[in-house]
Order: structure tokens, then sequence, then C-alpha cells
């Protein structure tokens, strides 16, 4: 559902809000639950768009359900994931993963939503506002 020019809410996805910023390329913001890779998908072929034109994911904090699908769109499309460092956390190997409370996604737990996600760059506002301001 296109909420201003370029600017989409998938409206199936579960959890909270998961837009989606159309352009040249594609950014999502926010995956929702866990189950929603499939969903984000189907919403881009809709618009005539195809899976592997989304660019990136800006994750906009680390809770669970804001993070809960960024594995199945890595698997669906070579998308770069940024998150705020804050939301990050050192495995017990020195790598930064997406860390909920700072605990869980350091912890081995088997939870999939919970797994330590990578981030693949780290965002700051004067970066952010470059995907937002069009």
């Amino acid at each position: 559902m296109e909420i201003a020019p370029g600017i989409h809410r998938i409206p199936k996805a579960r959890g909270p809000n998961v837009y989606l910023l159309v352009d040249q390329d594609l950014t999502l913001i926010d995956t929702g639950y866990p189950g929603n890779g499939r969903i984000v998908a189907e919403y881009i072929e809709g618009l005539g768009r195809r899976i592997e034109e989304l660019e990136r994911v800006l994750i906009t904090h680390s809770h669970p359900d804001h993070t809960g699908s960024v594995t199945e769109l890595q698997e669906l499309a070579s998308v770069q994931v940024l998150v705020h460092h804050a939301d990050t956390t050192l495995d017990g190997q020195e790598r930064r993963i997406i860390s909920y409370l700072n605990v869980f996604g350091a912890l081995p737990l088997p939870v999939p939503f919970l797994e330590g996600l990578s981030p693949t760059d780290f965002w700051r506002m004067g970066r952010c506002s470059r995907f937002l301001a069009g």
C-alpha cells in the first residue's frame, strides 16, 4: 500500500510496520516477525519488480519483531543489512552481531529469530537520511 510517493507499507507483513522505499533500487525498513520474507517478495513482485532488486534492509532497532525476517531476505536477495552500532554486541569470536538487549543473539539460544545476525554496515542519521530523503 503506497502511503506517499515511493513509500509503501507492506500490509500483510506480520509484526510492526514494514516499509518499502521504492526508487531505482529498493530499501526495506524493518522486517517484522519471522516468516515475512516471502510476503515481502510477493509485494515487490506485485509492483512489477524483482526481489533481487532489494538492495538493503535498514533495521531501526534490534527488537526481534523488527529483525525476524532478515535471514530469510538474505536468502532471497543479496541485501545489505544496516543497523545502528548501539544495537550490536560482540559475540564470542569478536564479531559484531545484532543484539536484542545486548544479550540475545550473543547466546546460543534455540530460538531462530534470536540468532546472532551479522550486519553488513552501520547507519548513522546522516547516512540514513540519504535513503529517506529521496
